[in-house]
């Protein structure tokens, strides 16, 4: 599922803007809903992204800001889209902490441009690639820990170790493992 559309706010500087905490306040409850109006309850195909992320699906969410004179550094621009995030995520039902979202801001040079905001939903190990190595590692330990165990056991068997614990301590120095 894929989701683009315009907002139709303007955008600060991030965290460089020195305003009244109320003056920040309304500023991110428009941008809020600016944001809240952008964001469709539901897709052209009748299916909604509420609920769409799962354990194994996440979402990789662009920001896109418009630069109007001098491009912001990375820090002010993901805090120039504080209100935006917030909304977005409340939009697809997590936490904007969540690590099932992967977040990216950008900025473009252009006339007439809005700042934008792109949802994809996928899979997880599709978004970050780190993600499916840490999978693969887990699937790798988990073998490994099997593998020992059934180790211990034969030796228990084999050997006539009366005590598992010796016999996957055992296991562990015949195959070089480091205990843990």
């Amino acid at each position: 599922m894929k989701l683009m559309t315009t907002i139709d706010v303007t955008l600060g500087r991030g965290q460089n803007m020195r305003e009244h905490y109320r003056v920040r306040a309304n500023r991110v409850k428009e941008e809020r809903e600016a944001t809240a109006r952008a964001l469709p309850a539901t897709l052209f195909d009748g299916s909604t992204m509420r609920g769409a992320l799962t354990d194994d699906r996440g979402a990789r969410v662009t920001l896109m800001r418009p630069i109007a004179r001098i491009p912001l550094d990375t820090d002010n621009l993901s805090g120039a889209f504080k209100g935006v995030r917030d909304e977005v995520a409340a939009f697809l039902g997590v936490d904007d902490r969540s690590d099932r979202i992967h977040w990216i801001y950008t900025q473009e040079k252009g006339k007439n441009l809005k700042p934008t905001v792109t949802i994809e939903v996928m899979p997880v190990a599709d978004i970050d690639p780190q993600v499916k190595r840490v999978r693969e590692l887990e699937a790798e330990t988990k073998a490994l820990k099997e593998c020992l165990h059934r180790l211990a056991v034969d030796m228990v068997c084999l050997f006539g170790m009366s005590v598992k614990h010796d016999a996957i301590q055992e296991a562990r120095r015949l195959l070089g493992m480091v205990t843990t």
